[in-house]
């Protein structure tokens, strides 16, 4: 469908229940006449394109795609335009998953009918249109001021900035946006593994979940997590050789398979030290370092942590405004300031890190608020193929894992689609929960490289050479 074509459907204004379109264009400000004679600043926040050049602040590479995509950013409602350019503007904070997604979006929208684009986006612009109070203005009338000066309301109505959103209605858009885009972008359905070491006793599988997939009991890990987190890793038992792998994980397996070398399509996450976790790579033949995950454990972050806590501690102890904080103290806590490339080479996931750290003083702890935090914006961030992560027992409890799983089920990337597994040492037991597999199945006595290798099967992913096999008994779909 030609691209005047959709626009013109999508300003007939009949669709989204009765919701009035054009007065949702009147607040983008992207067209003839925008500003208004009164001219006028844009108010804070505000990053609706005026002119030719007007994208000349964001990075480079953001700056070729949307001088490229004018046309087609000006004519987009103003909430979408308003989440594209918020997005852009952090181009350098975003993984590449992320810049593909954009590139993708201006692919697919010319080529988008509208009831598509009424089912994804319908939702969020109500809820705009009910958040700017209904019909004020008329499309060309925009938002950067006109007659209302600096951040007033000119007769294009109320101004739009980024900080009109609500963190719920940012997520909102963000759904929205990712259900639109992931369809077209043929990411692997995701698996996500969360092991829990230690000795202390009693079970962290919710009951409700081990309706869903097949949970396996009497399981023996032996007494170190880091040889049987190996081996789940692997589903091979006895599977260290010194600092490294004796056969490629899941992760190599899987970042191999599909030809990835940016290591930010499989992610590990662990409480314990480098001493107490597998081994990251292995030396078999066509694997090894190049297709190894990003792997992050929370003792290494002990220094930077510390530091952050001492910088913020000391600006509170002076008496500053959190305003003042966030806007003097913690942009100067830059991963370069805190020396993070030394631990984490990836400058969009030492960022990420960072601000996680930043974002509160449980997290600086370095425990379980710091795993499952990080674990939940490096899903949102760079929306792993595969993410393990490791909590200890002492941290952990059925309702820590039942609002990670919410959490993670609330993702478009994720949701219900995602194969979840959670393996608990304390209990001796396992589960795993995914689309393929038949819900309420319990088995007893099985051993940790065959449940592995199940998962794996359940998960699409392949692990060539591993000893496990999956656990026949497993009723798949």
């Amino acid at each position: 469908m030609r691209f005047s074509r959709w626009i013109s459907i999508l300003l007939m204004g009949t669709a989204l229940c009765a919701l009035d379109l054009s007065d949702i264009y009147a607040q983008r400000g992207g067209g003839r006449g925008g500003g208004g004679r009164g001219g006028g600043g844009g108010g804070r926040g505000d990053l609706l394109p005026q002119q030719r050049g007007q994208f000349k602040d964001f990075p480079w590479d953001a700056q070729k795609l949307l001088d490229a995509n004018a046309q087609i950013l000006s004519q987009m409602p103003a909430p979408i335009q308003m989440y594209i350019l918020d997005q852009a503007k952090k181009w350098d904070d975003l993984f590449p998953v992320r810049h593909q997604q954009l590139e993708l979006f201006f692919r697919k929208i010319p080529n988008t009918d509208r009831q598509e684009f009424n089912a994804v986006f319908g939702n969020i612009l109500r809820e705009f249109q009910a958040l700017q109070g209904g019909g004020q203005g008329r499309r060309g009338q925009g938002a950067r001021g006109g007659r209302g000066g600096r951040g007033g309301r000119g007769r294009g109505g109320p101004s739009l900035n980024i900080t009109d959103f609500t963190p719920a209605q940012y997520a909102m858009l963000e759904r929205s946006f990712q259900s639109f885009v992931l369809s077209d972008q043929g990411l692997p359905k995701g698996v996500v593994i969360v092991a829990i070491t230690g000795s202390d006793q009693g079970a962290n599988i919710p009951a409700y979940l081990t309706y869903r997939g097949a949970l396996f009991n009497n399981i023996d890990y032996g007494k170190n997590p880091r040889e049987w987190m190996t081996t789940v890793q692997t589903a091979s038992p006895n599977a260290i050789k010194g600092k490294n792998l004796k056969v490629p994980s899941l992760f190599e397996h899987h970042n191999k398979a599909i030809e990835d070398k940016t290591h930010t399509r499989t992610l590990a996450f662990y409480q314990s030290g480098e001493k107490e976790i597998p081994p990251i790579v292995s030396k078999a033949k066509d694997y090894g370092v190049r297709y190894s995950p990003y792997a992050v454990n929370a003792p290494s972050l002990e220094k930077i942590a510390g530091t952050i806590e001492e910088q913020l501690g000391t600006a509170i102890k002076q008496g500053k405004s959190q305003r003042y904080i966030d806007r003097l103290v913690k942009p100067k806590l830059t991963p370069e300031a805190l020396k993070l490339k030394k631990i984490i080479k990836d400058e969009a996931f030492g960022r990420l890190v960072s601000g996680v750290l930043m974002d509160s003083e449980e997290s600086r702890k370095l425990g379980n608020a710091f795993i499952t935090e990080v674990t939940k914006k490096a899903m949102e961030a760079a929306l792993p193929d595969i993410i393990f992560i490791e909590m200890k027992a002492s941290d952990v409890s059925t309702q820590t894992i039942s609002q990670f799983h919410d959490t993670m089920s609330a993702m478009a990337r994720y949701g219900s689609n995602v194969t979840f597994a959670l393996f608990d040492q304390p209990a001796g037991q396992a589960l795993i929960v995914s689309p393929k597999i038949i819900g309420g199945q319990s088995f007893d006595g099985q051993s940790l490289e065959n449940i592995s290798a199940t998962l794996a099967k359940a998960g699409g992913l392949t692990l060539d050479g591993a000893a496990g096999t999956p656990v026949a008994e497993v009723r798949m779909r």
